[in-house]
């Protein structure tokens, strides 16, 4: 049952509850008024009722002594319908009196009245019409009767009033009794209402503060993702648990991505690193073999510039020509192996920065993914977050939650753009240093050719020693262009040089950045390290 349905039938049932007690309430005191009515209308009329009777009596009484008396005109037709009107109105106050009677025994005294005053009616009639003497009661008996019926009439209307009395005092102690009956009723409705009220509240607070220490745990706390809300209820607060388990397992497996992804990329970038320092000491030693290169071919300089001189005196120095040409071929030919060795190392190096742009690239795909992951951990940060709104008061420890999970996302966003930037700069760097490795390998492999064709020269200078008279001026020739063969050496060697030095710096800032990878990735697995994930 969900609260909604929980609350409407609490309230339904109150409502139930205080309608029913109405119109109990209402029925006791219908009750309670027409009992009231009575008390008051009923004794009264009897009083009333006995009190004009005996007013009625009395008159009719005066009436029949006047009479009696000769005070009044007698007119036997006139007094007889007077007094049998006295007679109808005491009678008819009487009956009243008895139906209004409240005990037996004022019926009983009623009835008891009734029968005299029948009697005395008649006899008082009987002599106010003059019968026969012998047939007529002595006055004394009459106004003996008469003081009886005056007697009992004062009778019946102090019973009346004690009666009357009496249904008041019952009256009172019944209102007494119906109140504290409805004052017992409503305490025990109030305090069922309290109890129910206190077992819906607690049923409805106990799972929201279950969540509540969920959420501040996991916001104050160590960063426990593998911790999970119990689901025992199949209301609102049980589906808010469920989405919210669903959400940690989604930030859960998110930062296992991102620790699996920063470790990947902390391998190879320490990858990325040992090759730039490799490559660094690579550009150092060849830098040191291309200066002795240059040290030799300014030597092949000297050596050409004495082969000029001495072709000019040919003919007086043959013998020393024929030695200075053969050392010139043994230098050349070491020459030429030093540039093989300096074209193989150049090779060597173009294949090692190769590698090194190749692991850049991986880099920049690991890289896209660890931004592909904030950017869906952020997203799924931010409807965490409209969702903790739509929960209200409920929430607010889970919207916590939900903004440190974005500005992890968001740093982790700026980290992963900066390596990006980073990263692009070495594939620059080192796609120029590969450039430059490839220009420098294929002028070694020129030097290397010309130097073969310088050894070629060499040789048949050494072949036609005998004939370096003939040929000097043709031997002079060939010398000067090999002067400028080598001094184009030697430029491109110098060149080379200042491309080594270009390649150790770019292998020296490629290590920098490397360095700042690594510590940025220190950062976002310091971060991810502050949740528990296992």
């Amino acid at each position: 049952m969900t609260i909604r349905h929980k609350l409407l039938a609490s309230f339904i049932t109150l409502l139930v509850v205080f309608s029913a007690l109405c119109l109990y309430l209402t029925y006791a005191l219908h009750k309670q008024g027409e009992q009231t009515i009575f008390a008051f209308n009923q004794p009264l009329n009897a009083v009333n009722s006995s009190s004009a009777a005996a007013n009625i009596f009395r008159q009719a009484s005066n009436f029949s002594a006047d009479v009696l008396a000769f005070k009044t005109p007698r007119n036997s037709e006139q007094v007889a319908a007077e007094f049998a009107h006295f007679q109808s109105e005491f009678e008819s106050h009487l009956s009243q009196a008895k139906a209004s009677s409240l005990t037996e025994s004022a019926m009983e005294l009623s009835s008891e009245i009734l029968t005299l005053s029948e009697q005395w009616f008649a006899q008082t009639k009987h002599h106010l019409s003059g019968g026969a003497q012998s047939a007529l009661l002595d006055l004394r008996v009459l106004n003996s009767l008469e003081t009886d019926i005056q007697t009992r009439l004062t009778k019946l209307a102090n019973e009346t009033q004690a009666s009357a009395q009496q249904l008041a005092e019952q009256v009172t102690s019944d209102i007494d009794a119906q109140m504290l009956s409805v004052f017992i009723l409503l305490s025990v409705i109030a305090l069922v209402a309290i109890v129910s009220v206190f077992f819906l509240t607690s049923g409805l607070l106990k799972p929201l503060l279950n969540l509540k220490d969920a959420v501040v745990e996991l916001a104050r706390g160590d960063g426990d993702l593998t911790r999970r809300l119990t689901i025992q209820r199949q209301d609102e607060v049980g589906q808010l648990s469920s989405e919210f388990n669903l959400f940690i397992e989604k930030v859960h497996q998110s930062v296992l991505a991102i620790s699996e992804s920063v470790s990947q990329t902390q391998q190879k970038v320490h990858e990325f690193s040992a090759i730039s320092q490799q490559t660094q000491e690579g550009t150092s030693e060849q830098k040191n073999k291309i200066e002795s290169i240059s040290t030799a071919m300014e030597q092949v300089i000297l050596s050409v510039s004495s082969v000029s001189d001495s072709s000019q005196q040919a003919q007086q120095q043959a013998g020393n020509i024929y030695q200075d040409t053969e050392q010139g071929v043994c230098l050349i030919n070491q020459t030429h192996q030093d540039m093989l060795g300096l074209a193989n190392k150049v090779e060597q190096a173009s294949d090692v920065i190769f590698e090194l742009s190749h692991s850049s690239s991986e880099i920049g795909s690991v890289l896209e993914v660890i931004e592909t992951i904030a950017e869906q951990t952020n997203l799924l940060a931010l409807n965490a977050a409209i969702e903790a709104a739509r929960a209200g008061e409920a929430g607010r420890g889970f919207s916590v939650v939900a903004d440190e999970v974005r500005n992890l996302a968001m740093k982790t966003q700026e980290s992963t753009l900066n390596i990006q930037k980073t990263v692009s700069k070495i594939q620059q760097q080192a796609a120029m240093a590969k450039d430059m490795m490839e220009q420098g390998r294929e002028e070694a492999r020129v030097c290397a050719d010309k130097n073969q064709q310088l050894a070629v020269a060499l040789e048949q200078i050494l072949n036609r020693a005998g004939d370096i008279k003939s040929t000097s001026d043709v031997v002079s020739e060939h010398t000067k262009q090999q002067d400028k063969a080598i001094n184009h050496v030697n430029q491109f060697l110098s060149s080379i040089v200042n491309i080594a030095d270009d390649t150790a710096q770019g292998s020296l800032h490629l290590q920098n950045n490397s360095s700042e990878v690594i510590a940025s990735m220190l950062r976002v697995e310091a971060k991810v390290g502050e949740f528990k994930l296992c």
